[in-house]
């Protein structure tokens, strides 16, 4: 079956609304003044900025529901723009470590070192993994998942670190 392909009127349409985007985005902009609604425009630089365009975004959505004012549209869809391209240029967060990952559930459900022994093997296991001496087996990632409900994978991919020799830090 073949693809459909856009008429040439909707070509046309879109062409059209691109280059109106700026007219549309500026009647928008009188409207929201007309208001008062407090609307800063300004580059984001960090993730403070982000979260006032954030909560603005949310604001004119809230003032959209409430009425007919989808002549706010266009400045939302602007609004959007600049904030997806910030959150692209910060990149991605960095993965949290499974130990890190272990603690947190651990501290969350009340655990102790003792309560994952039996999960784990032994104390020694549990104290060794959280040091990040020993990296989580398959075979104890899945003990971790069923226990608390998560996917094994969330506790896989970090090499084990050298653990300390043994009689304390050498200082040669």
């Amino acid at each position: 079956m073949r693809a459909r392909e856009p008429a040439r009127d909707e070509a046309v349409f879109s062409a059209k609304r691109i280059a109106e985007a700026p007219l549309l985005v500026a009647q928008a902009w009188v409207a929201l003044s007309n208001l008062g609604l407090p609307v800063k425009v300004k580059p984001l630089q960090t993730p403070r900025d982000a979260a006032e365009l954030k909560h603005a975004i949310n604001g004119l959505i809230a003032v959209m529901e409430g009425g007919t004012e989808s002549d706010f549209m266009p400045v939302i869809e602007a609004m959007m723009r600049q904030l997806q391209a910030y959150e692209k240029s910060q990149g991605e967060m960095p993965r949290p470590r499974p130990a890190e990952i272990l603690a947190l559930l651990m501290a969350q459900h009340g655990l102790s070192d003792d309560d994952l022994a039996a999960d784990l093997g032994s104390v020694m296991a549990v104290k060794s993994i959280l040091n990040r001496w020993s990296a989580i087996s398959t075979s104890q990632a899945m003990e971790l998942a069923a226990r608390f409900s998560v996917a094994p994978t969330i506790f896989q991919g970090e090499p084990a670190r050298k653990p300390p020799p043994r009689g304390g830090p050498s200082f040669a």
